[in-house]
């Protein structure tokens, strides 16, 4: 939920490296950031009380719209640097697969073999197998509107790299085709147009589909891509880090409203939620804007380049995929044994699970990711 499915070879992204700018260890961390907060968003649920997981877990899906904003930064980064060279759709696209493809098509394998070994434990009501079909062909989200419901938990993650996918199919066309001028129309319109829809659909639709459907969500990729043209031609000027600073602030405070009058950053309070996604969109962009700029917030810079967020960064997709089998194994685990009973039961799970989810997705990295990664560089 490129981005988780973003550009990472080792522990470096060899598309940034391909890119005017070169390699930036900040994203790294940003990255490592983004899947953080989705790992405590989905590992921390079984600890604490009800207002602590209302209050303050469930608002950490925020990391998917930090993915979001990252992912449309990297992304039209890498177009706009390769867009006057040969063969680049061909390239770009081959690239894209090789990074994508290979860990979702074989945890997809892994989840219906599964399914099909153990059809009660794994496959309720035959729950996996209706959706596979969809979630094969990068449609989960349109499943999920198209149900009004979302689906197993085991595949509910699959939404955000569904519209990942389609703004991958895309942008490309937009990048190759228009001028720079244009494409910042293009990204300021992408960013007003989901929240138009929002409006006009919040009372109609249900909350889930204004939270996966691509249309209603494009802004955030959006956001990202208009930092990425507006840097293409370097450091920006004063004025604009006073600029950024002044959207920070207001975006910040209106975070905080919204965060006290909802008891937390809920995605499904119908009344914060047409905004709320506008707004971190703006947030995000302005956040990541800010810490590119040179000599604007280097303490944030250098802790962003910390090994521990880098580390997560560079495992980021995996661990995005398999935290929530590693969270229901961790259940079975422990309710097998005697601290299922005791207090320390649900923060027993919580820990086992995020030490499972890290050797999966270090043992991922080490079995497949990395071998279809080397193919990469055919395709420069």
């Amino acid at each position: 939920m490129t981005t988780l499915a973003a550009p990472i070879q080792a522990r470096r992204s060899p598309d940034l490296a391909t890119a005017s700018a070169g390699h930036l260890p900040t994203l790294d961390g940003v990255r490592g950031v983004a899947i953080l907060l989705i790992l405590g968003h989905h590992l921390l649920a079984p600890i604490g009380s009800l207002r602590f997981r209302a209050t303050f877990v469930d608002s950490l899906w925020i990391g998917v719209d930090l993915f979001f904003v990252l992912s449309g930064f990297l992304i039209t980064r890498i177009l706009l640097a390769a867009r006057d060279k040969p063969r680049c759709f061909r390239n770009f696209y081959l690239r894209r697969a090789l990074r994508i493809f290979p860990l979702y098509y074989a945890f997809l394998a892994a989840l219906g073999l599964a399914a099909w070994l153990s059809p009660a434990a794994i496959d309720h009501e035959g729950a996996i197998t209706r959706s596979l079909p969809w979630v094969a062909g990068y449609a989960t989200n349109i499943f999920i509107a198209l149900r009004a419901e979302f689906l197993t938990p085991l595949l509910n993650p699959l939404w955000s790299l569904a519209i990942e996918e389609h703004f991958y199919l895309l942008w490309p066309l937009l990048i190759f085709l228009l001028p720079r001028r244009a494409l910042i129309a293009a990204c300021i319109g992408l960013i007003v147009a989901p929240l138009l829809l929002r409006l006009a659909f919040a009372s109609s639709l249900p909350s889930g589909t204004l939270h996966t459907l691509t249309p209603f969500r494009i802004d955030t990729l959006a956001a990202g891509s208009l930092v990425a043209v507006l840097m293409e031609r370097g450091p920006w000027p004063a004025w604009a880090a006073k600029l950024l600073a002044a959207i920070l602030t207001l975006t910040l405070l209106l975070l905080g409203l919204i965060w006290i009058r909802g008891g937390g950053l809920q995605w499904n309070n119908s009344i914060m939620q047409p905004g709320l996604y506008s707004i971190l969109a703006i947030f995000f962009a302005a956040l990541l804007a800010a810490m590119l700029q040179p000599g604007l917030a280097p303490e944030a810079g250098r802790l962003l380049s910390h090994p521990v967020l880098r580390f997560f960064g560079t495992y980021s997709y995996s661990l995005y995929l398999v935290n929530v089998p590693a969270l229901i194994l961790a259940g079975l685990i422990v309710d097998a044994t005697p601290l299922a009973e005791t207090r320390i039961g649900p923060m027993a799970r919580s820990l086992l699970g995020l030490g499972l989810a890290v050797a999966l997705a270090m043992a991922t990295w080490h079995l497949l990711e990395k071998h279809c990664l080397r193919l990469k560089s055919r395709f420069t």
